[in-house]
């Protein structure tokens, strides 16, 4: 940053992705995809990539600045520039193992999700990855390699991982050379300035959190003012789609390890938005339907199907129209999944109605519910709770407001290129936590819509068998 400017202390939702993070829960969010390579670039394609990002990097700071934290995390940790980042160790090479196949990929897919970034070092990596088989060169006339690359969630959320999206990729495969940013010099702070910092960001905190009170008291007084008062008008009330209650235990809410386990599916975007017009849902609406109707058909299958409905815990942004700050602005919001209901139709008009309960809860707590707050001790607090959460069994014990989570990240609908080569796929690879073993984003991109599927091995040993019931719940659901 330039000299002068404040130092950028972490949000306390940015740094409880820090301070939750351990060897079996790594806090970075990811993804995969295929590139169909320029002709003539297939053997050195790292090297392209490492000068392509050197030429963007002012354009997108996020990818050169590194957490700094402050004396026995007594408060949230700054960001501070590093300079100039060596790619060298942040962008790799890997050849895929022999058969070379899609699984093979997502296998290696999800050893490398299962590593921890370097704290020393700006929180980002990619590994491109060469030596696919035949069965995954898609592109006639053209050779394809794989790229998977993860950056840590403290830096970012959905949107904002967007945002650096649009820094480094390109629309056209030949793009004019990018303005040159600001150049930022190396923050060096001492102690006294740091802290000095740190608590003039928890005093601006505490004086927003105070502007929120009177708007999140009106909103709480007008939620109880819409309950029925009578008898007659409770029973007028359709059941509520949505409540506030304990999630049914499942496999995927315990205490998880190191491993994972990670699929992918693609589906056709126009298809799905056609199934939702003809059913008045949206598209995100088909998608949960989709889920339900594959944990309904795994669960039962494992002989684990809950009589009551799972509750998916959903993602949701707080952003103000046209913010692009590489940050976490979001909250979390619980939906009843419809796994109950054996009808594929049944299924997608419940998500409707549940899906319109949670939208009208959802959009009311947007300027209301803050994304920073006061957190002195804040490292403190959430260190020993997830540390007891998962290592002393309660996550398998106690039970749980959500069994997954399931998160939808819209994104552009034209190919897209990265230094020259277009990519052909677009998935999603997120994070599981104690307690939610399995998490399913999804991310549509150039009229395809991918599903990611990341899962403890604890939880789901072979996460696989879900991408498979979700492609069977989309054919039940069209009908086909």
């Amino acid at each position: 940053m330039p000299p002068g400017e404040p130092m950028k202390s972490l949000s306390t939702i940015d740094a409880a992705f820090l301070f939750m993070e351990s060897p079996q829960t790594p806090m970075h969010v990811g993804s995969l995809h295929l590139l169909a390579l320029p002709s003539g670039t297939q053997s050195k394609f790292a090297a392209r990539l490492r000068s392509h990002l050197k030429l963007r990097l002012s354009l997108a700071p996020v990818l050169t600045r590194v957490v700094q934290f402050l004396p026995l995390n007594i408060l949230t940790p700054y960001w501070a520039q590093s300079g100039q980042p060596d790619l060298n160790d942040h962008v790799r090479h890997v050849k895929l193992p022999k058969p070379g196949d899609a699984r093979a990929l997502e296998d290696l897919v999800a050893t490398l999700h299962a590593e921890t970034l370097d704290r020393s070092r700006p929180l980002w990596e990619m590994t491109v990855i060469t030596a696919l088989g035949a069965s995954l060169q898609t592109a006639p006339g053209r050779h394809v390699i794989a790229l998977y690359s993860k950056l840590h969630h403290a830096a970012v959320d959905g949107q904002g991982a967007v945002a650096l999206a649009n820094a480094i990729l390109d629309v056209t495969e030949h793009p004019a050379p990018p303005k040159p940013g600001k150049r930022r010099s190396t923050l060096k702070l001492g102690f006294g300035e740091a802290l000095t910092g740190a608590l003039s960001h928890q005093l601006s905190q505490a004086m927003d959190l105070a502007k929120r009170v009177p708007d999140a008291w009106r909103l709480l007084r007008a939620t109880a003012n819409k309950e029925p008062s009578t008898t007659t008008e409770r029973k007028r009330k359709p059941p509520a789609t949505n409540g506030l209650r304990l999630a049914p235990k499942t496999p995927f809410n315990r205490a998880i390890d190191a491993s994972r386990t990670f699929a992918s599916l693609g589906l056709s975007l126009p298809a799905i938005r056609l199934l939702g017009k003809t059913h008045t849902a949206s598209i995100n609406d088909v998608v949960l339907a989709i889920v339900a109707g594959a944990l309904r058909r795994y669960l039962k299958r494992h002989r684990q199907l809950p009589k009551e409905p799972l509750v998916a815990a959903i993602p949701f942004s707080l952003r103000a129209a046209g913010d692009d700050q590489a940050n976490n602005q979001v909250a979390m919001t619980m939906m009843s999944l419809p796994t109950h209901l054996a009808s594929a139709d049944a299924r997608l008009k419940a998500v409707v109605a549940a899906s319109a309960t949670m939208k009208a809860g959802a959009g009311g707590m947007r300027g209301v519910l803050p994304t920073d707050f006061p957190a002195i001790g804040w490292g403190w607090l959430v260190r020993s709770v997830s540390k007891l959460y998962g290592e002393s069994g309660l996550a398998d014990r106690l039970p749980t407001v959500a069994n997954l989570v399931i998160s939808n990240v819209p994104g552009p609908q034209v190919p897209l290129y990265l230094a020259g080569a277009e990519l052909l796929s677009y998935v999603p690879v997120s994070i599981v936590t104690h307690g939610l073993g399995l998490n399913i984003t999804v991310q549509s991109y150039n009229g395809r819509v991918f599903f990611g599927l990341i899962a403890s091995g604890k939880a789901v040993s072979d996460v696989h068998e879900v991408r498979d019931d979700l492609e069977a719940a989309w054919l039940e659901l069209a009908g086909i």
